[in-house]
This record gives structure tokens, sequence and C-alpha cells, in this order.
């Protein structure tokens, strides 16, 4: 009989260091980032942090393994070979960058710290292989339990380091605590939705009925409210009342005045620019527009808002109706579209958006100051979301002087995406900072700006920003690159003190951050992340330089939250109606013929 010569160590294969890379990514994949997600969305990015260290892990071992067919050199000596390599060149080109972001230099260091890991932890395989031939035959369950023991506890260990381990933060553990102990005292509107006061709503809307103010009603009017898009109709619908500003604030109230300049608001037949002729027609309703058989035209107001919308058209509603209130309706906003797409899929349209705004400026601001009493008025233009990068974009070529180059007194963006160079040029890629002119700055919240403002006389250029707001945060660059606020050095303020940054794997956290951060809830004003309504009336308070009372405050966040819940309920019931219109024999149609109430 031949005798069978015992089996050799395994030898190490590829797929290992694949699932071990699979593994590694499946874990950093549940690291808190920014804002919470939901279970598609962890298991999506799940799913491609494990294919990323999957693929990272095989192409390591297979690299290793040609090194180990061209040198000679051993299953371990090579795959630690190629990770000392590889790190040295990361850390080389780390040096090289001394902080400088290049997208060049960045993906090749992290291609090569990649490779460098998964080489690493083909070695670490190699070496369990050789530990678990070693005792395999002296522990119960043999091999399979070896193997159980070192890479469960290896992944256990490595699970704790990636997800619980705290980085260094900008705050100490207590005055991070202290820090946001004190932010819960900011009035903002509650987490949850409050009671909807339907016969509230339609007092309000009746007394909306007989107002005069809104653009786009009179026969002649040059913005027909016909042609105005959903965004325009909300908005215009929405304004606040004389009635209800006086039960706030108290005393005597005007009523304030709203234009909205559409998408489809250029004449059809023109040959000119299109944006000069938008303007121009707003310019023209706005001189038209009057207050009931008075005088008083929405050029007189004291306060002019300008806004930009956001991608759709949206014009944040709580923003608008919170300025109604502290002017007492002396006010006239104005609201410009420039397109009717998400703002996530609308950043080709920022270039002409910015002309956009370059048209207002040249047009409507010198209409206004024309006005008697003209000089004294307050201007202030304002934007949140892509509307703030097209009108950073506008106003970049003027820098910290654009406020006064274009004779506005405000310039209030909230919530500005990561890609404006304006913001980039003045405040730098980290941002929460002042301007060296001390003209513009970004700030979290209101008590962060009323001590920039003491601080700092001149500033006119607000940039309200979230600490926790991914779209202030984000760019692709963070796929290869670790962004400002994740840097080796200190977790910035509002960041979570356990996130850290992984090679492709953030850069996709990131995207569904920006996502779920932009993704208003129903019913509430939040005051987090992408979502300003919450807490924007006490910030529009400090920058208009008036004085509220707390009662004052509450009042006006209630009073905005209503609103909100109106439009929903509004929302639903239209769409209840449609769906009864388009199926008349369904059950609630046959139960309201005979008279039943559906329950």
């Amino acid at each position: 009989m031949t005798a069978i010569a015992p089996s050799g160590p395994a030898t190490h294969e590829s797929w290992k260091s694949g699932v071990a890379g699979a593994g590694i990514g499946t874990i950093v994949s549940f690291q808190k980032t920014l804002m919470k997600r939901p279970p598609l969305h962890q298991a999506i990015i799940t799913v491609a942090a494990a294919g990323i260290g999957f693929g990272a892990g095989v192409g390591a071992d297979a690299s290793a393994k040609a090194l180990e067919r061209g040198t000679g050199l051993g299953e371990m000596a090579s795959r630690l070979t190629m990770a000392g390599v590889a790190g040295a060149g990361a850390v080389g080109i780390g040096v090289a960058l001394k902080g400088r972001s290049n997208l060049l230099a960045s993906s090749a260091r992290t291609g090569l710290g990649l490779a460098g890991a998964g080489a690493l932890a083909g070695a670490g395989l190699v070496g369990e292989q050789k530990l678990v031939d070693q005792v395999k035959d002296s522990v119960p369950g043999g091999a399979l339990t070896a193997h159980a023991a070192l890479l469960g506890g290896t992944a256990l260990a490595g699970a704790a380091l990636a997800l619980k381990m705290p980085r260094s933060s900008a705050m100490s553990k207590s005055a991070d605590e202290a820090y946001h102990a004190m932010l819960a005292g900011i009035p903002k509107a509650p987490d949850v939705p409050p009671v909807f006061d339907a016969a509230r709503a339609a007092r309000i809307d009746a007394q909306r009925a007989l107002m005069t103010t809104v653009s786009g009603k009179r026969a002649d009017s040059v913005l027909p409210y016909a042609k105005l898009d959903a965004q325009g109709v909300r908005f215009l619908s929405e304004i606040t009342t004389p009635q209800e500003i006086s039960r706030v604030m108290g005393g005597d109230a005007k009523s304030p005045f709203r234009i909205y300049t559409g998408l489809h608001h250029a004449p059809s037949n023109t040959t000119t620019n299109t944006n000069a002729d938008k303007v121009r027609g707003t310019v023209h309703e706005a001189g038209k527009l009057k207050e009931g058989s008075s005088d008083r035209t929405a050029l007189d107001s004291a306060v002019h808002k300008i806004v930009i919308t956001s991608g759709t058209g949206y014009n944040p509603p709580a923003a608008t109706s919170a300025a109604e209130f502290l002017t007492k309706g002396d006010i006239t906003t104005y609201a410009f579209q420039y397109g009717n797409k998400p703002s996530i899929v609308s950043p080709h349209k920022v270039p002409e958006a910015a002309k956009l705004v370059e048209e207002v400026l040249s047009q409507l601001v010198p209409a206004i100051r024309a006005r008697p009493g003209g000089a004294d008025k307050k201007i202030v233009l304002y934007a949140e979301s892509l509307g703030a990068w097209a009108t950073q974009d506008a106003l970049r070529g003027a820098g910290a002087d654009a406020a006064k180059k274009y004779g506005v007194d405000i310039v209030f963006n909230a919530g500005t995406p990561r890609f404006s160079k304006f913001r980039t040029d003045l405040l730098g890629f980290a941002g929460h900072s002042v301007d060296r002119t001390k003209q513009v700055a970004e700030f979290d919240n209101v008590l962060d700006l009323k001590a920039l403002r003491a601080a700092n006389p001149k500033l006119n250029t607000y940039l309200f920003s979230h600490y926790n707001d991914p779209v202030t945060r984000w760019t692709p660059s963070q796929l290869v690159e670790a962004p400002p606020y994740l840097t080796n050095g200190d977790n910035a303020i509002g960041i979570p003190r356990t996130q850290k940054w992984y090679p492709l794997i953030s850069g996709i956290q990131g995207v569904f951050d920006s996502a779920n951060g932009a993704s208003l809830p129903r019913g509430v004003l939040g005051s987090t992340g992408h979502d300003y309504r919450g807490d924007i009336a006490p910030v529009l308070g400090e920058v208009l330089d008036v004085s509220t009372t707390a009662k004052q405050m509450s009042g006006i966040i209630e009073s905005s939250n209503q609103s909100e819940l109106a439009f929903l309920a509004r929302m639903e019931r239209e769409a209840r109606d449609a769906a009864i219109a388009a199926a008349p024999t369904s059950a609630a149609a046959d139960m309201a013929a005979v008279g039943a109430t559906p329950n």
C-alpha cells in the first residue's frame, strides 16, 4: 500500500484577503456620521463598503503574489514588503501635500494606502493560518475553533476601534456636553408636530382672500398667477396676514408684500436677455402692487428681502413669515426662480442662476434706492442651499466687499453647499470663521452669531451653516482625502466624536448624509443638518436688529409650524380629491353616494 504524505500548511488564497477586506468594510460602514440613516441606505452603504474592501483585499493580494513569484520572497515576506512600500509611498505623498488639497496626489495616496492595508491584512491572515496549523491539534474543535477564536477576536477588536474609539475633539467631552446644553435653550420649533388648528387655518385663509399685496392677481399683472408652478403658488398663498402679525407681535401691522418671478414669466416673444426681462417685469410689478386703495406700493416698504430660490423654486416659508413678523409687515419679499428640479440634480443651473442674481442686483436694487427715502431702506439678499451657491458665485468677484459694491445692506445665506468658491476664498476649506476684513462670517446658531456681531461690528455677510449640515461639508474629494472636519487633528464642533475618515467609504456615507440632511421631515420644523426652518426666526431677528420677547419669538415659531401643518393638510386634501375624481367608483365615492362616512 502506498503511504499518503501528510498535507503541508494551506496556501494563502487571494479570496481570503478579499473576505477580510469585506469584513473591515462592513464594520466601518456602520460608523455614526452626520445624519441618521434609514435601513435601506445603510444596506446600500454596507454592500458598497464590503465590495470596496473585497476588491482592495483581492487586488493587494494578487499584487503580493506577483511580487512573490518575481522575487522569490515567501508568502509573509512578499506581503509585508508590499505593505511597507505602499505605506511609505502613502506617507511620502502626505508629507509632500502638507495638508493641501490635490485630487491627483490624494487619489494616489489613497490607492497606495488601500494596497498597503490589503497587503497587511493578507500578511496577518498568512500568520493566522500558520498559528492555526500549529495549535489546531491541541484545541477542542481543531482548526475551526482556532480560526473562530483568532479571527473573531480580531473582528471584535477591529469593530471597537472603528466604531467606538473616539478621536480627539475640538472640545472636551464635558465642554461638548455643556455646549449642547446651552444650545438646547435656543428658541426653536418642537421636535414633534403640534396639534393642527384647522379652524385657525380657515380663519387666516379668509383674511388672506382680502389682501391685495401678492403679485399676479391683478388683470394687468406682468407676472401672471396662471404661469406659476406649485412653489410659486405656495409662496404667494401663504402670505402672513396683518391680523396674525398683530396677534403675535402686538400693536398695529401692515400688509406685507410678496412678489414671485417664476420660471415662465419672461415674455415668450423676447429676443433679448430673458433674465433682464424677468427682473424688469418684477420692478414694474412692484411699482404697481398696492395695499388696498392706499398709495403704498411694494417698492415703499422699509425692508426688502430678495430671495434666490433653491433648485425647485422653493422659498423657505419659515424664513419668509419670520421676516414678516419681525418687521410688523413693513416688508416686501421678492422670490426669483431659475429651475424646477431638486437642487441635488440641478448644480448645472448655478451659472444661469448667478446671471439672474446679477440682473436683480443691477435693476431691482437701484429701483428700490430710487424711491423716496430709498437710501434708508434695508435690503437683504437671501438664499438657501443651491440658491446660496448661485448667489455667492455672482458676488465672488467683489469678495468680502460684495454687499457694499452692490448696494445691499445684508447678504444672508443658509446651508451653503461646500462647492461655493466664495465661501472657500474668504473663510478657507474648514469655514466657520470670520474673513480678514471682518465683514463675512459663518456660524452655527444664534448664540454664535451674537458673539460674532459683538466682536465684529462691520459684519454684513452672514453664512448660516449648521455644524452637522452635510451639504455644507461634502464634496467628491471626500472619497480620496479626509475633509477638513475629519482631519488628522481634532474633529470639528458638532461632529460625532467617534466619526473617522475611511477611503472611499466615507465619501459614500457623505452622499447619503447629504440626501438625508436635505430631506425635510413632515410637520416638524427641524433645526439640524440641512433643515434651517426651526431656528431661522431668532437668527433673522438678530441679523435684522429686531428685539423680541420670548413670547413673541415663541409665537412666530408656532405660527410658522401651523402654516406648515396647514400646507400638509391642503396637500392631503387635494390628493384625496384628485383620487376620488380619478376613481369615481371607489369605495369612498360609493359610501358618499349613500350618505355614509368612511372611517
